[in-house]
């Protein structure tokens, strides 16, 4: 299925959005566990080849190496985090577990969750519009060609 450049853009720019969103809300979490938990895996987003292939512009190349480059130092901090949490939570007094808590809650509010979540059931409802219209496409040229071993 032939993608236009600018579907590829709006998706990429979809797709980097989504990642950021994302990346944001993997190192916050959410504020009402009792202690901290940053041990969450931080997914890799990464455009698939197919979408940026030849089609992607230096601009949508350099946001994606800076992306993963977030991704990294979100890993790296993430498990510095979860050491500090194992080696200090049970010791700390409630003040300093207070303090760790506040930290954690500042990053992300509710309508920011809300918010990512939205763009997140839009990208992936675009998605799934795409990959049935491609899915309709490959059927159809089964059912045009003879040659095509039927199921």
């Amino acid at each position: 299925m032939h993608m236009s450049r600018s579907n590829i853009s709006r998706r990429f720019r979809g797709a980097l959005a989504l990642a950021l969103i994302l990346a944001a809300l993997v190192v916050v979490g959410c504020a009402s566990k009792p202690a901290p938990a940053h041990g969450d895996p931080v997914p890799t987003v990464v455009t698939p080849a197919r979408a940026l292939g030849a089609t992607g512009s230096p601009a949508e190349r350099r946001l994606q190496s800076r992306i993963e480059t977030l991704q990294e130092e979100v890993r790296g901090l993430s498990a510095r985090v979860n050491a500090s949490e194992q080696r200090y939570w049970g010791m700390m007094t409630s003040e300093w577990q207070d303090r760790v808590r506040a930290a954690k809650a500042k990053d992300a509010t509710s309508a920011e969750r809300t918010r990512y979540l939205e763009a997140l059931e839009d990208l992936l409802a675009r998605k799934l519009r795409s990959l049935q219209e491609e899915l309709k496409a490959y059927e159809a040229y089964q059912m045009s060609d003879p040659l095509v071993p039927r199921k």
